[in-house]
């Protein structure tokens, strides 16, 4: 079972991509089950999960928005408060009047920051995951290595993975639906998180650390669905992190054939 979760990230995450880029299918089916069945780091390479267990960054239950110690203004008042009620209510449940409310502000001062609930979702949106982007920049940039900074990414995203996930299932969510903003939100926020891991492994590929036939691009939406439903797993306790760790390394060194 575990195996299959891990598979349907990477099958996910694939489709993602064949969106975002529009490429032949059967060309990329073969390129993503390529790295599935035979694996992509060179097997010399094996992470040392004690080191990533020191190093990890950790995130609290308030890293989705920055907290400060002077008082904020209206506008960070407003997202700050929104972002709270999108994650209790989700977004067709929040109202305008919901906001204004929680800030103890008129709809008329709501206006004269946002343009509408679909402005302010998509700046609320944008806050988390600079935050979150920025939370793991600071701990993996001194990190030389690039095979030791994926590892670390790793990590991070295990821990920040509940702010992660409800702001990304409102996000895939509202994409399907006829407002084409929300489309390019979900494709502009998967680039911001994935991009640096695709330029890690093109960093190794060219080193000689993985395979150099693989495509890096590919590789790194393949990367993203294997680790964010691993995630999944470990937040609803139905694996420890030990275990989808195992199998993620599993997957990614030796493939399904291994």
């Amino acid at each position: 079972m575990l195996l299959a979760y891990l598979l349907i990230g990477a099958v996910e995450y694939t489709t993602y991509y064949y969106r975002d880029h529009k490429i032949n299918i059967d060309e990329l089916l073969l390129k993503a089950w390529d790295i599935g069945y035979n694996g992509a780091y060179l097997t010399s390479e094996k992470p040392d999960n004690r080191i990533l267990k020191d190093n990890a960054p950790r995130y609290g239950a308030s890293a989705n928005i920055e907290r400060v110690s002077q008082p904020l203004d209206r506008r960070e008042r407003i997202i700050s408060a929104a972002v709270e009620l999108f994650f209790q209510k989700g977004y067709a449940g929040t109202s305008i009047a919901d906001i204004a409310s929680r800030t103890r502000m008129s709809k008329e001062i709501f206006y004269l920051y946002f343009k509408n609930k679909d402005e302010l979702f998509i700046e609320c949106a944008d806050k988390i995951f600079r935050n979150m982007y920025n939370h793991v920049w600071q701990n993996i940039k001194e990190e030389p290595d690039m095979l030791k900074r994926l590892w670390k990414r790793r990590q991070a995203f295990f821990d920040s993975y509940q702010q992660w996930i409800v702001m990304m299932d409102l996000v895939r969510s509202l994409s399907v639906s006829v407002n084409p903003v929300f489309k390019k939100k979900l494709f502009q926020l998967l680039r911001q998180m994935i991009n640096p891991m695709i330029r890690e492994i093109e960093q190794l590929r060219r080193e000689g650390r993985i395979r150099k036939d693989l495509d890096s691009s590919v590789a790194g939406y393949v990367f993203m669905g294997i680790v964010e439903y691993g995630a999944s797993l470990i937040n609803r306790k139905i694996y420890s992190r030990k275990k989808v760790t195992k199998y993620i390394d599993k997957i990614l060194q030796h493939g399904l054939r291994g």
